[in-house]
């Protein structure tokens, strides 16, 4: 059964952007992103996994950063549905969304995506 990959809205630095472009050309298996809490709301699109999602949710509650361990399979699939690492840089993708700001489109490869995160209070 293939992975489910929601795409979520971070905000991920140009070294770590390099860093995922470059992960398959160096022949890694798989990649760590590191996000400080006030890195886990922006405007870059990263498709994961439903566990990595709730650990980004729990770490923004507890206002914690986390990382993110990207396999070579999650690499590649943000490389060719996002085309967001091109010559020049990072593209992010607009997203569709609801009166209260959460994305609710579905992008054509069937990936769900989200906004941001919201905190529980």
């Amino acid at each position: 059964m293939p992975v489910k990959y929601i795409n979520v809205k971070v905000r991920i630095s140009d070294e770590q952007k390099a860093k995922i472009r470059n992960a398959l050309h160096s022949g890694s298996d798989c990649i760590n992103i590191k996000l400080k809490a006030e890195d886990l709301t922006g405007e870059d699109l990263l498709a994961l996994t439903q566990t990595q999602v709730n650990r980004l949710e729990k770490a923004l509650e507890q206002n914690k950063g986390a990382t993110i361990r990207m396999s070579k399979t999650q690499i590649k699939h943000n490389l060719k549905i996002r085309r967001i690492f091109t010559a020049v840089g990072w593209i992010s993708r607009k997203s569709h969304t609801n009166s209260n700001g959460n994305c609710v489109a579905r992008s054509r490869n069937g990936c769900s995506e989200r906004s941001s995160f919201h905190r529980n209070k």
